[in-house]
């Protein structure tokens, strides 16, 4: 069954060969844009945010393999998934494109029906992710459960702050939170999905081989991780705090993408009068943290 139609965007300088794939995509019921350089591929892109990119590496004396990694980049164009084509016939070309992020790869001159049997794997498989994306959201929202990391969502443990700040409150206990999050998040981020996730997992399961039976750990962020300390105080927090910012920096993180340099920052506070202000000073010392550099930590206290 082929995939539906589709927006493709189209880049090479050699205007005949552009011209005769857009001819063809056409007739098989797809939208085309094309491009003639590497800037206007990549405008294009932005401008008409098509289902794929089909792109001649070639381009621009072979600069146009930079596209690959500006894709990669920014949340803006990550979604979209790219082809790349080139007439370089050594493998070195084929790996250099899949590893920088590339779905497919043809050698030219290629049968145009080649590409377009190849266009329509990369949208179902596109697809495919996309309804698996929403499902994630979908299950994500409705539970209590973070996927990726196995901790609580979000509104989870805030909703557990809540509880347990009632409960210190009441029987007149000390509560600390400590907020942490990783550093330089763009560039992993950036570096795709087996990189970021891998990270993300490999540092809850460094919190919850530290963290006490009690203390409880959520996601609140996409790089951000509150834990909720219960009788605890400052000092116990910053114990807490500094335990886990010296795991994360001992060593590498291994991923699916390979081993990244890690660090977190961490913003600790105890003594508030209630549970909504003791997360505005973890978020206060977390930004004091950040400010400083990373790879550290800051306590505010009562």
């Amino acid at each position: 069954m082929p995939a539906p139609a589709a927006l493709v965007v189209l880049a090479d300088t050699d205007t005949h060969e552009r011209g005769v794939v857009a001819a063809t995509l056409r007739a098989f019921g797809h939208h085309t844009v094309e491009a003639g350089s590497t800037a206007e591929a990549i405008e294009c892109c932005r401008a008409t945010e098509p289902d794929v990119l089909i792109i001649n590496v070639d381009l621009d004396h072979g600069d146009a393999i930079a596209v690959l990694d500006l894709m990669r980049s920014g949340r803006a164009l990550a979604h979209i998934p790219v082809i790349t084509t080139s007439s370089d016939i050594g493998s070195a070309r084929v790996v250099q494109c899949l590893r920088g992020g590339a779905h497919d790869h043809l050698r030219a001159p290629f049968d145009v029906s080649e590409l377009v049997a190849r266009l329509d794997v990369v949208l179902r498989l596109a697809d495919e992710r996309a309804r698996l994306r929403q499902r994630k959201e979908e299950l994500e929202y409705l539970g209590s459960t973070d996927v990726l990391t196995g901790l609580f969502t979000r509104r989870q443990i805030e909703e557990e702050l809540a509880r347990l700040g009632a409960a210190a409150a009441r029987h007149h206990q000390p509560l600390a939170a400590v907020l942490i999050a990783v550093d330089d998040w763009p560039a992993i981020e950036a570096a795709g999905p087996l990189c970021s996730d891998g990270v993300l997992q490999e540092i809850a399961v460094l919190i919850g081989a530290i963290a006490r039976t009690a203390d409880v750990t959520g996601r609140l962020a996409d790089h951000e991780f509150l834990v909720v300390l219960p009788m605890t105080n400052g000092e116990g927090a910053r114990t807490f705090a500094e335990r886990i910012r010296a795991v994360v920096a001992a060593a590498p993180i291994l991923t699916d993408a390979g081993a990244v340099a890690v660090s977190v920052a961490a913003g600790c506070a105890d003594g508030a009068p209630g549970p909504t202000e003791l997360l505005e000073r973890a978020r206060a010392a977390l930004g004091r943290a950040l400010a400083a550099g990373g790879n550290t930590l800051v306590s505010i206290s009562a």
